[in-house]
C-alpha cells in the first residue's frame, strides 16, 4: 500500500491486488466501506474484463483496490486460474499493479507468480526470515522464475541487523537488494490505527524516503 501510493503520487496509475484469498488484510489496513466489491463478484473468463472497473474500489492517494473476499469461505468460489486473470487484466490497464501474495506457495499464489513481471521477496536479518527467503528462492530457481523476471530483495527493519551485514545477506540470498527499509514502530503504528499509508501521512519521515528510493528502483528495473 506504501509502495503504490508513492508510485501514484509519481503521476502513475497504480492497482493494488489482495492476492491472499482466505484472509486477505488489505479491507483492514485502509478505510474500505462495507458495501465495496471483491474479486469474488467478478465472473469469471473472458466476461471478468468487462466487470473489473466496477469491482475496483479507490482507496487513499487514488490507488485502486481489487479486495480479497470479505469471509474466509468465500475464498473458494475463486479459482486459482481467475486470480491470474485478474492479474493479467489489471497489468493491461495499469502502469503498476502491485498483488499481495500468501505466505505459502499453492496454486493460487503461483499463479500470481506466473503472472508477475516482476518479484519481490521481503525478508529481515533474523535467522529464520533468512532461511525462508533461501527455501523460497530455491523453489523459484526450480521453477524457473529467475530466467524468465527479475527477483529482487527488500530488507525490513534494516536498522536491525543482528550483527549482519547488507553484503553478507546478499551474498547469503545470491539475489540483489533493491530497498533497505528502517524501522520506524511509532509511525506505522500511528498509520495502522489511522487506516492510511504512512507515506500519505509522513512522505518526508526515512521510512517513507526508503519506499521512494524502492519504487525508483522498481521503474528502473520495469525500464530495463
Amino acid at each position: 500500500m506504501n509502495l503504490a501510493t508513492v508510485l501514484r503520487r509519481q503521476g502513475s496509475s497504480v492497482a493494488v491486488m489482495d492476492g491472499v484469498m482466505q484472509f486477505g488484510s488489505v479491507r483492514h489496513l485502509v478505510q474500505v466501506p462495507p458495501e465495496a466489491k471483491s474479486i469474488v463478484d467478478l465472473p469469471p473468463g473472458g466476461a471478468m474484463k468487462a466487470a473489473m472497473a466496477e469491482a475496483l474500489w479507490e482507496g487513499p492517494a487514488g490507488v485502486q483496490y481489487l479486495l480479497a473476499p470479505p469471509r474466509p469461505e468465500q475464498a473458494d468460489l475463486v479459482a486459482a486460474s481467475e486470480v491470474q486473470n485478474a492479474v493479467n487484466i489489471l497489468a493491461a490497464t495499469h502502469d503498476h499493479v502491485i498483488v499481495d501474495t500468501p505466505s505459502r506457495l499453492g496454486d493460487d499464489a503461483l499463479a500470481i507468480l506466473d503472472a508477475a513481471g516482476m518479484i519481490l521477496l521481503v525478508v529481515t536479518y533474523a535467522g529464520p526470515a533468512i532461511a525462508t527467503a533461501r527455501a523460497a528462492i530455491e523453489t523459484f530457481d526450480m521453477l524457473g522464475y529467475r530466467k524468465q523476471k527479475p527477483i529482487l530483495t527488500v530488507i525490513s527493519q534494516s536498522d536491525e541487523t543482528g550483527g549482519l551485514t547488507r553484503g553478507a545477506l546478499e551474498h547469503a540470498l545470491g539475489l540483489p537488494i533493491a530497498a533497505e527499509i528502517p524501522t520506524d514502530r511509532k509511525l506505522v503504528a500511528e498509520s495502522l490505527a489511522r487506516q492510511e499509508p504512512f507515506t500519505a501521512a509522513a512522505p518526508t519521515a526515512p521510512i517513507s524516503q526508503a519506499f521512494a528510493a524502492l519504487a525508483t528502483a522498481l521503474v528502473a528495473q520495469q525500464r530495463k
